[in-house]
């Protein structure tokens, strides 16, 4: 018995192949790094912020909180409210 390849038209859609880019919340731009991430607090989309001074600075920060081991993803917008409340 002879094996055919599947045409395209019957092979199933890659699952890693990358659908449409989901956009940040506070720079509006896409989000095309798989390594970016979701704000801790609100849930939506934004860019990491790896090290400061990086474009991507300018939308989120990296915080340790206290009620876990670990770091966590801030947008900015959130981390200025928390600041603000917590004082």
């Amino acid at each position: 018995m002879t094996q055919t390849r599947p045409t395209t038209r019957d092979a199933p859609r890659d699952a890693a192949r990358p659908g449409p880019c989901p956009t940040c919340h506070v720079c509006g731009k896409a989000i095309d790094d798989p390594m970016d991430s979701t704000c801790r607090s609100c849930g939506r989309p934004v860019h990491v912020a790896w090290a400061q001074g990086q474009p991507e600075s300018a939308c989120s920060r990296i915080v340790a909180p206290q009620t876990c081991c670990g770091i966590a993803f801030v947008c900015n917008p959130c981390a200025d409210e928390e600041e603000r409340e917590a004082t």
